[in-house]
């Protein structure tokens, strides 16, 4: 009796990550819908989910002017989930007063 042949493996999904240079957004965007998703979309019946996330970080934070460009643009390009965020540092999102002395090294725990 001959051993039944084990079915080949499909693959059904791809996933990949890329990081797009600062300056150069536009053409390694191009390049990787040339390269990658040109091929899989070519294979008919394929859908293909591509996402843009944006996470700049701005240690002088954003001038008035800015906040409101990039909000009415993002706002037109109709980006699903937008907005600037306050962030402070550690010493400044803690408040020492609510922390018992042996926390912060005021005192001694004994």
């Amino acid at each position: 009796m001959k051993p039944e042949p084990v079915p080949a493996t499909i693959l059904r999904r791809f996933h990949g990550t890329v990081e797009l240079g600062r300056y150069l957004v536009g053409r390694d965007a191009s390049d990787s819908a040339d390269e990658v998703i040109t091929h899989l979309v070519g294979l008919g019946n394929t859908t293909a989910g591509v996402t843009l996330k944006l996470e700049p970080k701005m240690p002088a934070g954003a001038p008035e002017h800015v906040v409101r460009i990039v909000t009415e643009n993002s706002r037109a390009l109709r980006f699903t989930g937008q907005g600037f965020e306050e962030e402070r540092s550690q010493s400044e999102s803690i408040d020492w007063r609510c922390c018992p002395e042996w926390i912060i090294g005021r005192g001694r725990h004994m």
